[in-house]
């Protein structure tokens, strides 16, 4: 039994990044944060830390929804690997036209069976669709329409699945026992964000540092995720900044001006003295 979990268990790899938050400046930044993502009405109490807030923003569907477009998660990917399944980062051999009609479609499983160069075998859990169709060629009903198309990309079969799994490897590089099957999810808005914050872990290590890390399946999506979250928000820190310098610019210049015009009167009355004198 101990074998069979270990083979079947899936590869879990982690990206993460150490941020600092500026002690000088962290509260007004902070705080114009929740205001931009929609969380400034929340009931924080007064003991409450920056690092607390900044916590709720960066695990906040209000903030990742601001950065999803850059993810490019909505999609998931697999392939049948012995009676496994393996997820992988994409079909490189096909290009997948796909619109959904209705949104009980979204993760739901398509399923591509090869059968021949020209035609393949298309099953969608969930609402028992189950048939034959032509590369290249768009089919269209009630819930979805798709198009798939043969390209002259690796075969997912072909690529030597990363993985720690001593027993995976062996029986994976030794047998092949599967038709070969493509599976793959679409996912709504909503799923990728619920995956993104199950896969999202925010520690705080000392005074005004966070650690931000994410878990994924697929190592290069584990960094592109991490990497995203964390610039997006030292970039909404910084422009923070910049508005807060300009602000603080404008003052000092009117405070200047307004000294002037106060020094002004005085000079001129000087000035006539002199000329009478």
């Amino acid at each position: 039994m101990a074998v069979v979990y270990l083979y079947y268990s899936k590869s879990i790899y982690s990206s993460s990044t150490i941020i600092s938050l500026d002690s000088k400046n962290v509260g007004l930044g902070i705080g114009a944060m929740l205001s931009k993502v929609g969380l400034g009405g929340m009931g924080f109490s007064k003991g409450s830390s920056d690092i607390e807030k900044a916590k709720t923003i960066l695990t906040s569907k209000k903030f990742l929804k601001t950065i999803l477009y850059k993810l490019n998660i909505d999609r998931e990917y697999f392939i049948l690997k012995n009676f496994r399944k393996v997820e992988v980062d994409n079909f490189p051999n096909f290009d997948i036209e796909v619109e959904i009609y209705d949104k009980d479609i979204y993760g739901k499983v398509f399923k591509i069976k090869p059968i021949n160069e020209l035609n393949y075998l298309l099953e969608v859990d969930g609402i028992g669709y189950s048939k034959k169709l032509q590369y290249n060629m768009a089919i269209e009903n009630s819930y979805f329409k798709i198009k798939v198309k043969k390209v002259n990309g690796v075969d997912p079969y072909d690529i030597n699945i990363t993985t720690s799994n001593l027993i995976s490897k062996i029986i994976d590089s030794n047998f092949n026992l599967d038709e070969k099957k493509y599976l793959f999810k679409i996912l709504d808005e909503n799923m990728q964000l619920e995956k993104l914050i199950e896969n999202l872990s925010i520690e705080d290590k000392k005074s005004n540092i966070l650690e931000i890390r994410y878990q994924d399946t697929i190592p290069s999506r584990a960094y592109k995720v991490d990497s995203n979250i964390t610039n997006s928000f030292i970039d909404f820190q910084l422009k923070d900044k910049d508005k807060e310098y300009n602000r603080n610019l404008g003052i000092v210049n009117t405070y200047i001006k307004d000294i002037s015009k106060d020094i002004d009167g005085p000079i001129k009355k000087i000035e006539k003295f002199s000329q009478a004198t």
